[in-house]
């Protein structure tokens, strides 16, 4: 873990952040100065410097007015679930938490059991701000006190996006209009490709970089080949939808699809062994066509480079689902969270009513080079979002028009299908242990069953 303490007063982190427009203080001046204590805040390590640099503006900013002290500690992205469940077993948690990834793996479960603070007087500041589906995404079941409420901040948004050499397309004839946007199309247009390049620059270039792997990003990425052969699995009351044939019908086919690429020697075979950032360095080394990311990360790492981000690197929308609908896409929503346990619950809210700010928001996302979207429409009106030779953020942008959100929003007992890396276990099931995709399709129904069975 990379530790940086911000010390109060340091004028270094107030350039260009405009204080001027000041929404409403949650905590009196006199209750911050009561607790006296440094304020604990965990944080995902950003992918670029500048998320750092944007946050360490915002604390210090904070810390000006509030004259707070801020212990700030910043941890990989492999690693800060991990060390969060320690801190919760010894019941030493911090003041605030942050996590990429803990919306569909821990915050359902810690709002169930109790263990969050109730954020809407936060909430409530901004509500009219944020569209319909980031409040939903936050508005988790307490079993303890058996209701549901606000039990996280929502920040920014991503979806599943893919991404492709264009510059390798054009050596071969094809354009990005070509295209097709029929789901079988689309893929075969990939394995044509790939055998192409192969004769024609004697490469060893594969069509897809796809993890087939024990990783977060196999199963995320999987959740929307589900999407698209239409299998819902959770109402939206939380309800179980697996007795429905529908669902062991489109989870064979989704699985006979996804695993048939690694079985015809069409992604590279240690994808099967891969970690999260792995098909990102599989693709930007050019081993791969195509690959698919749950951040526009791919291309924000390449803005320093304007020929490969605008004209060799390219993004592109999903085709339509296999029965001719357009693609819905499944939207993961970032939030913070104030563990209940924190020991400086009015300074934690202070400083959460300073960051969720939309000015302040909006330059903490900037930082992220577009890797994330604002969950506040007028943030999408800056020209940062709007720009028409940005052809990664305006292709991303419209996915978010037709979304949902995550299981576990709905029933919390999801986020044990995700623990449990049913997906991708039941792809290396096939992969592996050469089982047929129905089978590995019955067995996964069958697993998920189990936990929601347990969860009662």
């Amino acid at each position: 873990m990379k530790r940086s303490k911000f010390i109060q007063g340091s004028g270094l982190f107030l350039l260009g952040l405009g204080l001027a427009n000041c929404s409403r203080e949650l905590g009196s001046r006199e209750q911050l100065n009561s607790e006296n204590k440094e304020l604990d805040i965990w944080w995902n390590q950003g992918f670029y410097p500048e998320e750092t640099d944007e946050l360490a503006k915002i604390i210090g900013a904070w810390q000006q007015r509030t004259k707070a002290k801020v212990n700030l500690t910043l941890i990989s992205n492999k690693d800060i679930l991990h060390q969060f469940r320690i801190a919760l077993k010894k019941n030493n948690l911090p003041d605030i938490f942050f996590s990429n990834v803990a919306s569909t793996d821990l915050i359902p479960i810690l709002a169930w059991e109790g263990l969050l603070t109730d954020l809407s007087e936060i909430i409530n500041l901004f509500k009219k701000k944020y569209t319909k589906q980031a409040l939903t995404s936050v508005y988790y079941l307490n079993k303890i006190e058996n209701k549901r409420s606000y039990y996280a901040l929502p920040i920014f948004q991503s979806s599943i996006y893919i991404h492709y050499w264009q510059d390798l397309l054009a050596s071969i004839g094809q354009k990005p209009e070509s295209i097709p946007r029929d789901w079988d199309g689309f893929w075969k247009l990939w394995e044509i490709s790939e055998l192409e390049l192969r004769k024609k620059n004697n490469s060893n270039i594969y069509a897809y970089g796809l993890p087939m792997s024990l990783s977060w990003e196999t199963f995320n990425i999987f959740e929307q080949f589900l999407e698209a052969y239409n299998v819902k699995l959770i109402d939206e009351n939380g309800g179980s939808l697996l007795k429905d044939g529908q669902v062991l019908e489109g989870l064979t086919a989704a699985l006979e699809k996804y695993t048939s690429f690694y079985i015809k020697n069409e992604v590279p075979p240690k994808a099967i062994n891969w970690q999260d950032p792995n098909n990102n360095i599989n693709f930007l080394s050019r081993l791969s066509l195509m690959t698919v990311n749950p951040t526009l990360s791919i291309p924000g790492s390449q803005t320093h480079d304007r020929e490969i981000y605008q004209h060799e690197l390219a993004t592109t929308n999903w085709p339509h689902k296999p029965s001719g609908e357009s693609m819905n896409y499944i939207t993961q929503i970032a939030q913070v969270i104030i563990p209940k346990t924190a020991k400086n619950q009015d300074t934690a809210k202070d400083f959460l009513s300073y960051l969720a700010r939309p000015e302040n928001v909006e330059e903490y996302i900037r930082g992220s080079q577009g890797r994330f979207f604002p969950v506040m429409p007028e943030l999408l009106q800056d020209r940062f979002w709007q720009n028409s030779e940005d052809s990664h953020i305006n292709i991303a942008a419209k996915q978010f028009q037709k979304t949902r959100l995550p299981y576990a929003t709905y029933n919390p007992a999801y986020t044990k299908v995700q623990e449990q890396n049913i997906w991708s276990r039941a792809i290396k099931k096939v992969l592996e242990r050469r089982m047929s995709p129905e089978t590995a399709a019955r067995e996964a129904i069958a697993e998920i069953e189990q936990i929601l069975t347990d969860w009662q």
